[in-house]
């Protein structure tokens, strides 16, 4: 009986160290991002959940690397978080990060601030690809000096902007329409990004 379960023990201890250096493959070349991460998955035997509407080309070569690394270097690359609860991998899309203002407690003055038109005029260069809306937006706000707010139901769409010295105004509009969004000016140097 005690041979039995030394035995057992042994072999449990072997699977678990066998389990922890299993090393996958990943070699694509356009594929879907759905189907590298099942593929991952399958190659170790893994139980996993993918909770994301993620669709995008996925171009990569890891050979021999571990799990573990293979998921943080997907992660990177596509913006995904992997969790591993009760035996099970859990794939979502990042949760964006919300800014909110800080609460003032100053005494309420009430003061009209001026739209202002002219900064639509303020010129913007970008060579970005398959880059987050988000952080394009925020690079126009950059180089124009302007506050970009975005609605939290706006999709995080992964474009290519190529934008050479042109206006804040028609970047925009053509980004803009591209996504089915829309822009608004408000008080001050603030530009708002909702769903059109």
């Amino acid at each position: 009986m005690k041979k039995l379960l030394l035995t057992a023990i042994v072999l449990g201890l072997s699977v678990a160290a066998f389990a922890q250096n299993l090393t996958v493959r990943v070699k694509a070349k356009g594929e879907d991002i759905r189907t590298v991460i099942a593929s991952i998955f399958e190659q170790t035997g893994q139980q996993y959940v993918l909770q994301t509407s993620a669709r995008q080309s996925l171009y990569m070569n890891l050979d021999g690397v571990t799990l573990e690394y293979a998921i943080e270097v997907i992660s990177e690359v596509a913006e995904l978080e992997f969790e591993k609860k009760a035996g099970v991998w859990y794939v979502r899309t990042k949760k964006p990060v919300v800014h909110t203002e800080a609460q003032s407690f100053a005494p309420a003055v009430t003061t009209v601030t001026k739209i202002d038109t002219a900064v639509l005029e303020k010129k913007v260069s970008t060579k970005l690809t398959k880059t987050s809306i988000k952080e394009v937006f925020a690079q126009f706000g950059k180089q124009t000096g302007t506050t970009i707010v975005i609605d939290k139901d706006v999709p995080l769409y992964k474009i290519d902007a190529f934008m050479y010295n042109t206006s804040l105004k028609f970047a925009l509009e053509r980004i803009c329409k591209a996504a089915g969004l829309k822009y608004e000016l408000a008080p001050g140097k603030t530009v708002r990004i909702r769903k059109a």
